[in-house]
């Protein structure tokens, strides 16, 4: 409801913020170009997988780099480059905050 905030949604036929490698984790990300961005990567998986993910910094505002933080624990995640891994459970869902750095 934020004004300014940009909703990708992985049906989108568009290019997105935040591309899983595995078609079996899309990717759902809302920008709020420059100031803060929320992606959730969920689970359609049958078994536990290792979530490689690419950031688009551009698209998002933050060329200069950012901060990846997991929002249900806080846990900072370490971002190589433009990439981010972690391991999902299957079926799970897990939402990420950028900001800029």
């Amino acid at each position: 409801a934020r004004p300014g905030v940009e909703a990708y949604r992985y049906w989108d036929e568009r290019p997105q913020p935040v591309v899983a490698d595995d078609p079996d984790l899309p990717t759902i990300a809302y920008v709020l170009k420059g100031q803060e961005a929320v992606f959730a990567v969920v689970s359609y998986a049958e078994e536990d997988r290792q979530a490689n993910l690419t950031l688009d910094l551009a698209a998002m505002g933050m060329e200069e780099g950012c901060i990846v933080t997991d929002t249900e624990t806080g846990e900072e995640l370490q971002l190589e480059g433009h990439r981010l891994s972690f391991p999902l459970k299957k079926h799970d869902v897990r939402v990420c905050r950028v900001v800029p750095r």
